[in-house]
């Protein structure tokens, strides 16, 4: 096991000038040359003040060795290996329990890190020093470059300092995922005693669940800077889970959240139309990633959720049609995802987005 630094004992400036200030999470398992690239983009940080903490599932490849090379030219680098693979839940909730810096970020070994991330968090803890979090944009790309969605680019209120429930309202004032990507986000250790503890519970986004919970009561600080990139995988730690469970873990999510007594009644009545609108969209988003892979027991049982509880009767009849044209007319799978989405989502304009942060692919060949 590695080496701890002392732990600490106030704020940032209190700490010895060679003690590491953020401790970056990077959790891994049997993927040796992305996570050389998730390395390698932590280390070309312009902020020099962190230590990489590596926690392997007990991959049992070449990961170990991968490290260690690169951790000799460079200490910041540590390195544990558990025993055995007990699951990306529990990995997770392993390297937040070893956190001793006053600040941490995660970092999965399939992402990217921008090189002035952590320097535009520090500064936005600088200039704000009640904020719990601090970041930038994050840029949501598929393995070859093509962009996706930026989050969070369309708020109204574009950068700085956000008080409670400013921030809260701002992340549900409208769906199609406008809340900031964790990877994009560095977090002050004391938000896991002022906010509670991060929950991990197999399906539930402990990600959205712990920015929410956070801009619920307390301030944080957001840059329009492009600070990291997420990559879409399908083996990643949650989309690779089972459809329904991930149904499951969000709808949880929320129903945690409206019950959490530490938050003002006031708020949480405020956004639980807000939450309702989310969990809709979420439901069709879950359904149409289900109707790609040809899922289609998962596409029921989400259209009868649809219709019965979330009483979208349309949506629902259109999935079970979308389902027998698909079975009848297998060449037309294709061309019926794309009227479905179109359909049941709003628009979203890739190449605007391609044109602002395409230029980002090149992080992608470290």
């Amino acid at each position: 096991m590695f080496k701890k630094p002392n732990p600490s004992r106030g704020p940032a400036a209190e700490q010895p000038t060679n003690a590491p200030l953020i401790t970056t999470i990077l959790t891994t398992y049997r993927r040796p040359r992305l996570l050389r690239r998730a390395i390698g983009s932590v280390l070309n940080q312009t902020y020099p003040h962190f230590q990489l903490c590596i926690y392997d599932n007990a991959s049992g490849d070449e990961t170990a060795s991968l490290v260690h090379d690169i951790s000799q030219s460079d200490p910041r680098v540590r390195y544990f290996c558990h025993s055995e693979n007990k699951g990306v839940e529990f990995n997770l909730k392993y390297g937040v329990s070893q956190v001793m810096t006053p600040f941490f970020s995660f970092l999965p070994d399939d992402d990217v890190l921008l090189p002035e991330f952590y320097e535009t968090a520090m500064e936005g803890f600088e200039k704000f020093p009640d904020a719990l979090f601090s970041g930038g944009i994050c840029i949501v790309m598929t393995p070859l470059g093509k962009v996706v969605r930026a989050s969070p680019v369309s708020w109204k209120k574009k950068k700085g300092h956000f008080s409670p429930p400013e921030g809260l309202f701002e992340m549900l004032r409208k769906t199609s995922e406008r809340h900031p990507i964790i990877t994009s986000l560095v977090f002050k250790k004391e938000a896991l005693e002022k906010v509670g503890p991060m929950d991990f519970t197999e399906g539930l986004p402990f990600d959205l669940d712990f920015i929410l919970r956070t801009a619920a009561n307390h301030s944080f600080v957001m840059s329009q800077k492009p600070c990291s990139l997420y990559i879409l995988n399908p083996l990643s730690r949650y989309t690779s889970k089972p459809i329904l469970l991930r149904y499951f873990g969000f709808k949880k999510m929320i129903q945690n959240f409206l019950n959490n007594p530490s938050i003002d009644q006031v708020i949480l009545e405020a956004v639980r139309p807000r939450f309702a609108d989310h969990l809709k969209e979420g439901v069709i988003t879950l359904a149409l990633k289900a109707f790609v892979q040809r899922d289609f027991a998962s596409v029921i049982e989400l259209a009868n959720i649809l219709k019965k509880e979330l009483r979208l009767t349309q949506a629902a009849s259109l999935l079970k049609n979308a389902i027998a044209s698909s079975q009848n007319f297998p060449e037309r799978h294709s061309k019926l995802v794309k009227q479905i989405t179109a359909q049941l989502l709003k628009p979203i304009a890739l190449g605007a987005l391609q044109k602002k942060f395409g230029h980002y692919a090149e992080f992608l060949w470290f």
